[in-house]
């Protein structure tokens, strides 16, 4: 998939136009749609083509979209994701591993459609960073990944 995404643009920029109607060009285009199409509709995290008793990624809901690759974080997101929302904290400090995932606490909030403003920052940061762009910042609630936060 990495070559056929690389030639793409290149084909497309130097195929001149008197080309584009042979025999060449046909089986060009025939074999990039042949070449392309397993890693489409066959990929094993994201099939668009329910196999292997997989749903279609088209008919997941946003939470199994999000953890595709890491099913097994997917509870643990979703009960922090309650507990942030039972609290109704504004302020929410990050305290994550490096491998750790923050878009899907936005995500998952954001879909709960929340009737206040929230504010997420990385708090506990190894390289000792104490500022934020938004100004001075004061944690309500905690989501901690980090075993050993300093």
């Amino acid at each position: 998939m990495p070559v056929f995404t690389i030639a793409a643009p290149f084909v497309a920029l130097t195929w001149s136009k008197q080309l584009s109607h042979t025999k060449n060009t046909i089986a060009l285009l025939v074999i990039l749609l042949v070449s392309g199409a397993p890693a489409l509709y066959f990929n094993l995290s994201r099939p668009l083509v329910p196999l292997f008793n997989t749903p279609s990624y088209l008919s997941q809901q946003t939470p199994a979209r999000l953890f595709a690759n890491r099913r097994d974080a997917l509870d643990a997101y979703l009960k922090a994701t309650d507990i942030l929302v039972r609290s109704r904290a504004s302020q929410i400090g990050l305290v994550l591993e490096e491998d750790d995932w923050e878009y899907p606490i936005w995500s998952l909030l954001r879909d709960r459609k929340l009737d206040y403003p929230i504010r997420i920052e990385h708090v506990a940061v190894r390289n000792g960073v104490r500022s934020w762009p938004l100004g001075p910042f004061i944690p309500e609630v905690l989501v901690w990944t980090r075993p050993n936060a300093p």
